[in-house]
């Protein structure tokens, strides 16, 4: 059996989950690879992760690269996710989609995401 930040997900062996979070990670439902590609697993570009209030001036912010993503917590812009589940969770629309996801599948993502 093996977990994510403590929460029990399921007894496959953690390489089969690996692999699982990598193929989420690339589908086109997940599309976080539309944005992160490439051997740094950015585009380089900027985009509008719909931050700001309903209505306000679009805010872009450059992709950052999702290399030893594990090791720089707090995520998203502005520091508002305290871990990577927190923020799979909680961005869906911003930043790819997750909210399709079941809990396993989304715990899959993370230990994908873990390996970076």
């Amino acid at each position: 059996d093996w977990s994510v930040t403590g929460v029990q997900t399921c007894a496959l062996p953690i390489s089969t989950v690996v692999a699982r979070g990598a193929d989420i990670f690339r589908s086109e439902q997940a599309e976080c690879a539309s944005c992160h590609t490439g051997a740094a697993l950015t585009d380089g570009d900027t985009h509008d992760v719909e931050s700001g209030p309903k209505g306000a001036h679009p805010r872009t912010f450059d992709t950052p690269s999702l290399r030893f993503i594990a090791r720089s917590a707090p995520y998203f812009h502005d520091g508002r996710y305290a871990t990577l589940g927190d923020m799979l969770a909680g961005s869906d629309g911003s930043m790819g989609h997750t909210s399709h996801l079941s809990p396993e599948d989304r715990a899959a993502l993370q230990a994908y995401l873990e390996t970076l």
